[in-house]
């Protein structure tokens, strides 16, 4: 997977109007988004210049993968291996020789300083994030470099996605549809919680690795049920053993990532079919969450657009109980911010920027309702990339 030539353009200029050089960086959503390569353990790096050109550092371990992705300009080094005598020595030698191969060695880097919220690597489980050692290597073996911090320049490139990327974020959401449809083929009584979370999990895992050239799928599923529906605005709920019983409320938040491409949806269902009141209160999501889609458009300020999904839902008596926002970002990572889609942010929408929109009514001790899809902003509205059934049932 290399990076479109949209990307490499747009990075290319950002970078000259920033005056920098070029960006050194290694965490695994950033390496993902100037290199196309979703690193497995979260300890490469890469470097972009001005001029366009970029060169990847990897542990010697991750080599066969990155090349099979077509990454040619790249340097290893030896890690987690009884070969691996001197890791960050070879690191600090690698982004010499590739700092003065690019001639930038006493050049303006931008470097990630204060990512906090991160992504994973491919292995989730382990996380590897940049900090001050990070800055201090790069500051050793560059000590005539200016460094500065272009977390902002690189988050500003990060809110509008190429149309290549669009595609990529629309293949992570085909597979969410995996996981979607295994929710609603089996939510149903008997099941517990977390049975039904790794059935979903499961499913993502196995029909997504391989799926339209995807190296690897994996599902972040949160399941809650019941009267616990009432707290599943939180953007984190506990999935338990609790059973599933008929005339339950039930809701499936659930994240993909697809070689470092995100996905962001949420399905409710009622087991064993929703009475009258259930069917209501839903359908008034349903209506909230298509006029929010139907205001979207370059120009239009998120505030308006979350506007368009609170009105239908206070028109119709439930306004407190929408208690949270419209709609965020998602790309390289699952939360991306902006765009922001809530009542006081007057920011437009923009052709290119990619947000969730997931409007949701929660009651105390009767439960709750959200239904969630990404969409991608397009030049006359927005472009669905989620379009999995919304049924109850």
């Amino acid at each position: 997977m290399s990076i479109d030539p949209d990307r490499i353009s747009r990075n290319k200029n950002a970078l000259r109007e920033n005056s920098l050089d070029a960006f050194i960086c290694r965490l695994p959503e950033n390496v993902v988004f100037l290199s196309g390569w979703w690193p497995l353990t979260g300890t490469s790096w890469i470097i972009f210049t001005a001029d366009g050109y970029s060169h990847l550092i990897v542990p010697a371990c991750e080599a066969q993968e990155a090349t099979a992705e077509g990454i040619t300009e790249l340097t290893t080094y030896e890690w987690a291996h009884l070969a691996a005598k001197d890791p960050v020595g070879e690191t600090k030698i690698a982004l010499k020789v590739a700092a003065e191969k690019f001639g930038i060695e006493k050049g303006q880097i931008g470097i990630e300083e204060i990512f906090e919220g991160v992504a994973p690597p491919l292995n989730i489980g382990e996380p590897s994030i940049p900090g001050k050692w990070s800055k201090q290597l790069i500051q050793q073996i560059l000590p005539q470099a200016k460094i500065s911090d272009a977390t902002e320049v690189i988050n500003g490139l990060r809110v509008l996605k190429t149309p290549t990327e669009i595609e990529k974020l629309r293949i992570a959401n085909e597979i969410a549809s995996v996981g979607l449809d295994t929710f609603k083929k089996n939510a149903m009584q008997g099941i517990s919680e977390i049975e039904l979370l790794a059935l979903i999990n499961s499913a993502i895992a196995v029909k997504g690795s391989g799926y339209k050239g995807i190296k690897s799928a994996r599902g972040f599923a949160q399941i809650s049920s019941g009267k616990g529906t009432a707290m599943a605005w939180r953007p984190c709920v506990i999935t338990t053993n609790r059973k599933l019983q008929n005339g339950d409320i039930t809701i499936l938040e659930l994240a993909v990532v697809a070689d470092g491409f995100w996905a962001d949806n949420t399905r409710s269902v009622v087991v064993g079919g929703p009475d009258k009141w259930q069917k209501k209160i839903y359908e008034v999501i349903l209506k909230a969450q298509s006029a929010a889609k139907d205001a979207i458009k370059p120009g239009v300020k998120m505030s308006i657009v979350d506007k368009a999904a609170r009105d239908i839902i206070n028109k119709n008596g439930y306004g407190k109980y929408f208690i949270h926002i419209t709609g965020h970002g998602v790309g390289w990572r699952y939360h991306e911010f902006p765009p922001l889609l809530n009542p006081g942010n007057v920011t437009p929408m923009q052709e290119g920027m990619v947000t969730s929109v997931e409007p949701g009514i929660y009651i105390p001790d009767f439960g709750g309702f959200r239904v969630e899809d990404n969409v991608a902003v397009s030049k006359s509205g927005f472009d669905e990339l989620s379009t999995f059934n919304r049924d109850l049932a």
